[in-house]
């Protein structure tokens, strides 16, 4: 299956209306209302994404290879054989610093690993447009990029009452982008 970065979104916004996400006093949304935390993972939350991970029908994965969560599909080779082989779909990473320079690293991640979609949740302290340069840049410079690779890259606005508001942007694997029209 091939996900799309406008129904994603789509999907995405309509998960955290009225769910009561908000910037909090310290400065950040919760990465566990996101991605779920051990604790919640247990009982098999996921958080925000994971929910949306299970509406597409993938299997959901916390913290692997450092990432902040990945969607994956199963596929046996034959019912004789236990070995299972997974393809993964996507590479989700939330970074709540406002410092560009920790969501570059975010991003770096993200290029690094093989999906054919790749979310990134920020919330830029400065300039919109310069961390959206930034990052075309960093995925441009990819090692291997793949023509059937995808970015959905997420921006959080804080708004005076504390609500997160989000923008959407794709990028293509040679960080060239496109601003997905709003849905809020």
């Amino acid at each position: 299956m091939s996900l799309d970065t406008r129904a994603v979104f789509a999907v995405f916004v309509d998960e955290v209306k009225g769910s009561g996400l908000r910037w909090d006093e310290r400065g950040s949304v919760k990465t566990r209302k996101m991605m779920g935390d051990k604790k919640s993972r247990k009982k098999g939350d996921f958080g925000v994404f994971g929910r949306i991970g299970t509406k597409y029908g993938y299997k959901v994965q916390a913290e692997w290879a450092r990432l902040d969560q990945v969607w994956y599909d199963e596929v046996k080779l034959d019912e004789d054989t236990p070995l299972e082989w997974w393809w993964c779909e996507a590479a989700i990473e939330h970074e709540n610093s406002q410092d560009l320079y920790d969501i570059l690293y975010s991003v770096v991640k993200l290029t690094e690993f093989k999906a054919r979609l790749k979310i990134g949740v920020y919330y830029p302290r400065d300039d919109f447009n310069k961390a959206l340069d930034e990052m075309s840049r960093f995925i441009s410079r990819s090692i291997s990029p793949s023509e059937s690779e995808r970015y959905l890259i997420l921006l959080g606005s804080v708004k005076d009452n504390s609500s997160v508001e989000y923008s959407a942007w794709q990028f293509d694997c040679r960080g060239n982008r496109m601003k997905i029209p709003s849905v809020f």
